[in-house]
C-alpha cells in the first residue's frame, strides 16, 4: 500500500516500479496489506538478473537415463524476458518433455509474461483464466500455441506470490498440474496446499 511514505494503492505498476527501484544494497521500506494485516518491512534492493531461467534435465541430477524427458526449470522472477528465455530452455530439446517447474521464492513480476508461458506450455484454445475488475468488466485469457509438455509438477512455498500464484493456479485448473509446497493460495477452486509425501 506503500512505498516509503507514498500511498500507491491508486498508482498503475509501470508508476509504482521507479519508486521501489533503485540502487544496488539501498534499503527501501514497504507497507504490505496481507488480507487485513498489515505488515511493514525493509528491503534491500539487489540487480534483478536479466535472465531468470535455470534449467538441466532430470537425468543430469539422477543419473538415471530414464529421467531424460523430464526439464526442472527453476523461474526466479517475472521480468520482461521470462518468457522469452522459459521458451529457449524448451528449444534445446527436440522432444516434447515432463516438467518440474520451480517457483520458490519467486515473487512475481509481470503479469503477461506468466500468461504467455501458461499459454506455451498448454493446447490449442485453452481458457487460462478469467480477470474481472472493480467495474466487473472481464476479459478471458486464451492460450495461442500448442502443448509442450506432457506433464507439469509445480513447487511453490510461502514466498511464491502474484505471477507465481497465477501460473500455478491456471495450471492446475486448467491442465491438471500436481502442485508440491506451501499453501499460499485459494483461488476459485484450487486450494494448493501442503505436500502430502505419501
Amino acid at each position: 500500500t506503500k512505498v516509503e511514505d507514498i500511498d500507491i494503492r491508486d498508482l498503475t505498476l509501470n508508476e509504482i516500479l521507479p519508486i521501489i527501484q533503485g540502487e544496488k544494497d539501498t534499503k527501501v521500506n514497504l507497507t504490505i496489506n496481507r488480507k487485513g494485516n498489515i505488515l511493514n518491512v525493509t528491503v534491500i534492493r539487489c540487480e534483478v538478473k536479466d535472465d531468470p531461467v535455470s534449467y538441466f534435465l532430470l537425468s543430469e541430477y539422477t543419473n538415471d537415463e530414464k529421467d531424460n524427458d523430464t526439464i526442472v526449470i527453476e523461474l526466479e522472477n517475472f521480468n520482461k524476458n521470462a518468457y522469452e528465455y522459459f521458451k529457449d530452455a524448451f528449444d534445446n530439446y527436440d522432444k516434447d518433455l515432463n516438467l518440474i517447474l520451480d517457483l520458490r521464492n519467486n515473487g512475481g513480476g509481470y503479469s503477461d509474461q506468466a500468461i504467455k508461458i501458461c499459454s506455451y506450455l498448454l493446447g490449442m484454445d485453452e481458457d487460462i483464466f478469467t480477470l474481472k475488475d472493480k467495474k466487473g468488466n472481464e476479459v478471458t485469457y486464451t492460450s495461442k500455441s500448442d502443448s509442450h509438455v506432457k506433464n507439469v509438477v509445480v513447487i511453490i512455498n510461502e514466498n511464491s506470490a502474484s505471477a507465481s500464484e497465477v501460473l500455478a493456479a491456471c495450471l492446475k485448473e486448467t491442465y491438471g498440474a500436481k502442485i508440491i509446497g506451501t499453501k499460499i493460495i485459494n483461488l476459485s477452486s484450487t486450494t494448493v496446499s501442503k505436500y502430502d509425501k505419501n
